[in-house]
């Protein structure tokens, strides 16, 4: 049993920072200064520690030994390195150094000196010992703080206020026990001058139990207090401090033994004697205290007379919560510094309402004036301290904008900052010896507890069994008003505390530890096996990331908010004007790879990042420009306000190279070249370099030829000089089949608008793809009841990531495709999408290919029925060479050739070009193989052999939820914490090298070969040990197809704890309006009118029978055929129609327009016949979901007259259900006297209307007659 007294000394000075900063035209200088100006914890920390009777602790501790003692090998060639340059360090330094030096004690001195990473892999792996169990307890534990702040700008600070000793058992050189410890940790964030504080007691004890190296504390007991915020007094506004007071035990072992050479140090010679272990750490946040300041109201300029003595200038909320966590993490240990472990996950357990008051403005700061600590001990028991000082150097006074990343701050923002530059001197000691000073401090008695105030509030007790319970979180951000400016000096506004609300308490709910994780640890003493305590060392990365797409974006912010606090800056370097990588952000934004009007071909739930929602506007498939601004959003929220993070636009990366363990960047911008060094670099510049235009396809052609990334539109192509011909598109993958639909949209409204086209001859241009391999292709809207006749539609990525289609867990279809699986996926595509979805020449079928190659894809809703009705004529063929208007296939020519857009893809290279040569060779750089450039580890995340350097996005057809993954595997793995034993064990069993080795030669390599969709996210998943969020119920039937329900698999599945800073709120939005959507796909007609739409394209054969029960209208049958082409939306008649069912056109979602030409002849029931035609105008409006139809002009038959009626859905009959019979909808207009009833029905094959009917009754004055018309293909 362990029994030790707590106590520390009153005017601490808690810790010092010296920034240095620049923000436009002001530049200052300025440091940090925390004292405590009365703080003090008492009590009591008992602990103990029980083995069953028949535990063998020499087994135990043999089995460590020979776990750990390989890796003291690598320890020691580190620690000869260390010692190796100290002394070269002090051989240079050695004027600045103290003479008497002698010992290695003394290096506390050299403060200069910095260590280098230590570069060790650790493995080792120990089980949780259930023969061993732990238990510590602390009992009245009481604990005040008065702080004295005068200045901060987001750091995070730790004063280690009780360890105890060692506890535990020891057998020759290995140590098994635990130490309990007390922690307060201090952050600030923003500019601030405050007093402030705040005084916690607990009621008789907590207590903590688990077994030795455990997983999950067993139990966790909190008998209640008291707590109380102190009066605040400020100076600036718009702040916010978070206090915490943590306790905790440390469970583990470590090894001690001598390694290595002899070596030479302070003239003494000897082994190194180093350690090396295991620890588990629990710890409950037994009080966590936020104090937020902000301006109480808007008209700041008016005076204190004018509002009253009584006038709050500055609004206090104060709140309170508890929360539970884990310690994880390698450490490494050397002299004084400790790198890792570092706390996380933590979960709140109850919080408070806000309390709200008045705080006191306080004149200008005067200078703090040099102050020693007073150090205390206890010497009736255990407790090992840390004493700290602090002297004040040089007080700063500038002017500060208190609207961070201004470049010219106004005047009304700027604010009179007070800043105080300081130096630290500090001493440690163990228990039983005396505390030596450079300058003498004097033992008192801690100082006398102070009573409760009348604002003490009350926690009540709970414990029990460890339970996971995640409540609202208190809000703790600043209020609307607070970046207005700061407090004037000399105002003078008393104020207090007051409305504080009664504690809001969890019952129950779960104090145990939720993660508590086994960690590495590598100590490595320099003299002797005495511990010391020494401050933990945190430090920062500066990382560099190419490229502000979706990748680069997600990087950033992943290390920013979800890797542990202060370990990465962040510099994303970006060629473009904006962020957005290949995405425009604006509707004419003209300089990205991708047409701001082109639709994604993934729906918005599938495409997004599971910490943004999108917003309530926005379509099921957005638009260019649309993802461009989300990703705006998503800067905007995450990175821009971030004081680590920098966005260097207009700038290109143009050359790196490794500079020992970091990386020197050189970047040209209009200002010229400039080199930056950084500790990470991430290269997030996505996959598509610069366009393949072979030089061979443009040297001797007389014809425009560009790539397909470069078209825009056919006036840009053509001239308005042009005579006509053949466009002709060359590739046959996604980009080819994309370009030749949207070129085919673009000639089919030219040739079908009303208004005369701006190119001359343009009847007589022709659309012509030549490839070698035709895809499937997937419609924007698929079925998951393919056989229905009347099936449900919805966004294709929700048939085609239905969780529940394949069996779990999921294996890789990608990479080497045999001949047996490439017939079995052919077949399953034609289940699904029906046999009208993979084209060839003369329109052929996938009968006419050859299934046994691999299946490739592309999306597209017009390119099948364009190609099927001749609007767009496909060849086979490689395109070789162009001469003249003449192209080369390499089995046939094409001539009379206007225009070629190439759809050749894209040179990767230039996304790697400025890496060095030697690091490209390490990662088996081959330009020769475009689809599988580089070989890297861990489904294209890093190299093992450049560990500093990460990869996110860069492979082919990369999904968001996957880039946002990669981004969270990086974070995982160079975090301060260290890779988790998840992480490393899929590491170990990662063979992604060899994989992309094997595939680069291989002629069945898949057409997108790292790997599909849900395959990545289950492996990131389990080396992350995310859990993916179960979906919420959904009151829709199961599918026929697997008699289960449609799981779609989606990135908003897969959520970090509070990542979004909003409790996940924007996971959970994303969650619940997919199943909105998928329920309204389900269950009602929402997507087919679109479904409808797309296949009423290209010409139809027309038989209708008219009977008329009038002699004036004779009965007959008309025989011929309908076209539906295609056109861009015209805005006659649609803003007159708001009360006949026809929405207004749309900013937000698509608009079309088939102009409706039929044309055939029509025989009476007599005998005589005569040729008939007629003209509508089909509209369809996304945002609407709606179907119209109307008349052309008798004059101008392509311009739209006036309203017809819209076509409205119902759902299909219950007896047959979907099986048997089409989808009906109807309709009725009034044309002056005449009533048209209209009734349709439209029978699907797959996701393609096989046929469909449209039959009218007619009633009026001068008519009774009915129309039935039917239309095949």
């Amino acid at each position: 049993m362990l029994n030790g007294y707590i106590a520390s000394s009153s005017l601490l000075a808690l810790l010092t920072y010296l920034i240095s900063s620049e923000k436009g035209p002001n530049g200052t200088t300025i440091g940090t200064e925390i004292i405590c100006q009365k703080c003090y914890v008492k009590g009591h920390a008992s602990a103990t520690m029980t083995a069953k009777d028949d535990f063998n602790i020499t087994t135990a501790a043999t089995s460590i030994k020979a776990s750990v003692n390989s890796t003291l090998h690598q320890i020691a060639d580190y620690a000869s390195n260390v010692v190796h340059d100290m002394k070269v360090y002090i051989a240079d330094n050695a004027n600045v150094l103290i003479e008497d030096v002698t010992h290695l004690k003394s290096l506390d001195n050299l403060q200069g000196f910095r260590l280098n990473p230590p570069g060790i892999t650790l493995d080792v792996d120990v089980g949780k010992l259930d023969d061993v169990l732990l238990e510590v307890v602390f009992t009245e534990i009481e604990l005040y703080v008065e702080l004295s702040i005068l200045f901060s700008v987001g750091t995070t600070y730790t004063l280690n206020l009780y360890t105890s000793s060692e506890l535990g058992y020891e057998v020759g050189r290995v140590f098994v026990g635990f130490v309990a410890t007390i922690d307060l940790i201090l952050s600030v964030e923003s500019q601030i001058e405050l007093d402030s504080g705040f005084h916690i007691k607990f009621d008789k004890q907590m207590a903590m139990k688990l077994a030795l190296f455990s997983e999950e504390a067993s139990h966790l007991e909190f008998h209640g207090g008291q707590f109380e915020f102190l009066p605040v007094t400020v100076a600036t506004a718009g702040a916010v401090l978070h206090a915490v007071l943590r306790i905790g035990i440390k469970s583990g072992f470590s090894l001690s033994a001598g390694f290595g050479p002899e070596v030479q140090l302070f003239n003494q010679t000897g082994h190194l004697q180093l350690g090396a272990g295991i620890q588990a750490s629990a710890y409950a946040n037994a009080a966590e205290f936020i104090t937020n300041i902000t301006f109480a109201d808007s008209d700041l300029s008016s005076s204190v007379k004018e509002r009253g003595d009584d006038a709050c200038h500055l609004m206090l909320q104060q709140g309170y919560q508890m929360a539970i966590g884990a310690a994880a993490g390698a450490s490494v240990e050397l002299l004084d510094n400790v790198w890792g472990p570092t706390p996380k996950t933590e979960i709140p357990i109850f919080y408070t309402a806000l309390s709200t008051g008045c705080a006191a403005t306080r004149a200008a700061a005067a200078e703090i004036q040099q102050s020693a600590s007073l150090a205390t001990r206890a010497n009736n028991g255990d407790g090992s301290s840390t004493i700290t000082t602090t002297a004040t150097a040089v007080t700063h006074i500038a002017l500060q904008c208190l609207s961070v990343g201004m470049t010219n701050c106004p005047a009304s923002l700027k604010s009179r900052v007070t800043s105080v530059v300081s130096t630290t001197l500090t001493a440690t000691a163990r228990s039983g010896e005396s505390v030596i000073w450079s300058a003498v401090a004097a033992q008192t008695k801690p100082a006398e507890p102070v009573v409760f105030g009348a604002n003490a509030l009350t926690m009540t007790a709970s414990s029990g069994k460890p339970s996971s319970y995640v409540p609202p979180a208190p809000t703790t951000t600043l209020g609307d008003k607070g970046d207005k400016g700061g407090g004037k000096d000399g105002e003078s506004i008393k104020g207090s505390v007051v409305g504080t609300n009664k504690v809001i308490i969890g019952v129950c709910v779960g104090l145990g530890v939720p993660l508590l994780a086994a960690v590495i640890a590598a100590i490595i003493f320099a003299k002797t096996r005495n511990r010391k305590r020494v401050a933990q060392i945190s430090t920062m990365s500066l990382d560099g990331t190419v490229g502000a797409g979706p990748a680069g974006l997600a990087v950033a912010k992943t290390l920013l908010h979800n890797a542990p606090k202060g370990d990465f800056k962040v510099t994303i370097f970006d060629a473009q004007h904006d962020v957005g990588g290949l995405w425009p952000t604006f509707k004419n934004d003209v300089g990205r790879q991708i047409h701001s009007l082109m639709l994604a071909n993934q729906s918005r739930h599938t495409m997004h990042f599971s910490d943004l929602a999108w917003g309530e506007k926005i379509p099921q498939l957005p638009q260019a420009w649309m993802v461009g601004q989300y990703l705006q959003r998503y800067a905007a929220k995450y990175l821009t306000r971030s004081p680590d993070f920098q966005l260097r636009l207009k700038t290109r990366v143009t050359r790196t190279e490794r500079d020992g363990e970091g990386w020197n960047v050189t970047v040209r911008s209009d200002k010229g070249e400039e080199t930056a060094r950084f500790d990470h670099l991430v290269v997030a510049s996505g996959y598509f370099g610069d366009p393949v235009v072979p030089n061979a396809l443009k040297e001797n052609a007389a014809i425009p030829v560009i790539h397909s990334s470069q078209y825009r539109d056919l006036q840009s192509l053509l001239g308005t000089s042009g005579k006509g011909g053949k466009i002709l598109v060359a590739g046959g993958q996604m980009s080819g089949v994309e370009i030749a639909a949207t070129i085919g949209t673009h000639l089919s409204d030219e040739l079908n608008s009303p208004d005369a086209s701006s190119i001359p001859n343009i009847e007589k241009y022709s659309i012509h793809h030549a490839s070698s391999r035709h895809p499937w292709v997937i419609p924007l809207h698929t079925t998951p009841e393919p056989k229905w006749k009347a099936p449900p539609f919805l966004p294709h990525d929700f048939s085609s990531y239905n969780k529940n289609n394949r069996p779990v867990p999921f294996a890789d279809s990608q990479g080497h495709i045999s001949e047996e699986r490439a017939k079995m996926v052919h077949e399953r595509l034609r289940s699904s999408l029906g046999p009208k979805q993979m084209l060839g020449p003369n329109k052929g079928s996938p009968e006419s290919a050859d299934l046994s190659l691999p299946p490739y894809l592309s999306c597209s809703d017009w390119y099948c029925d364009f190609v099927r009705s001749g609007f767009i004529m496909v060849h086979n063929g490689r395109l070789e060479s162009i001469t003249g208007s003449t192209a080369k296939l390499d089995a046939s020519s094409i001539d009379g050739i206007a225009a070629v857009v190439l759809a050749t893809g894209f040179d990767p290279e230039p996304c790697v070009g400025f890496l060095p040569k030697d690091v490209l060779d390490t990662l088996s750089y081959s330009p020769s193989h475009p689809a599988q450039l580089l070989a890297l580890s861990f489904h294209a995340t890093h190299h093992p052999e450049v560990p500093n350097l990460g990869f996110v996005g860069f492979y082919r057809a990369a999904f968001w939820g996957v880039i946002q993954m990669q981004a969270r595997f990086l974070a995982a793995l160079w975090s301060s914490d260290g890779p988790s034993r998840a992480l490393r064990d899929k590491l170990a069993q990662d063979k992604s090298i060899q994989r992309t080795l094997d595939l680069r030669n291989d002629p069945r390599m898949s057409q997108f070969p790292m790997g599909d969709y849900p395959f990545l996210m289950q492996e990131f998943a389990e080396a992350l040990s995310m859990d993916i969020t179960p979906p919420l119920a959904v009151d829709a039937p199961n599918l026929t197809t697997n008699g289960l329900p449609l799981e779609i698999f989606a990135p908003c599945r897969y959520s970090l704890a509070n990542e979004d800073g909003e409790n996940n709120a924007n996971a959970k939005k994303l969650i619940t309006d997919a199943a909105a959507v998928l329920k309204d796909g389900l269950t009602t007609p929402r997507f087919v009118s679109r479904a409808v739409f797309r296949s009423l394209l290209g010409t139809w054969k027309l038989e209708r029978d008219l009977k008329s029960k009038l002699p004036t209208h004779p009965s007959g049958h008309f025989s011929g055929t309908a076209q539906f082409l295609l056109r861009s939306p015209t805005k006659e008649g649609v803003q007159c129609t708001a009360n006949e069912g026809a929405a207004p056109l749309c900013e937000y979602g698509e608009s079309y327009e088939y102009l409706y030409i039929e044309d055939g002849e029509f025989k009476t029931d007599q005998g005589f016949g005569f040729r008939a035609t007629r003209r509508y105008i089909y509209r369809y409006d996304e945002a609407s979901g709606k179907i119209t139809v109307w008349f052309a002009k008798p004059d101008d038959n392509k311009r739209v007259d006036y309203f017809f009626h819209a076509v409205e859905f119902e759902d299909p009959p219950a007896s047959g259900g979907g099986h048997e019979h089409g989808w009906p909808a109807k309709s009725g207009h009034l044309c002056i006297d005449d009533y048209y009833n209209v009734k349709y029905n439209f029978v699907f094959e797959a996701v393609n209307l096989e046929s469909w009917v449209c039959a009218y009754t007619v009633n009026g004055p001068q008519k009774d007659y009915t129309i039935h018309g039917t239309y095949t293909r």
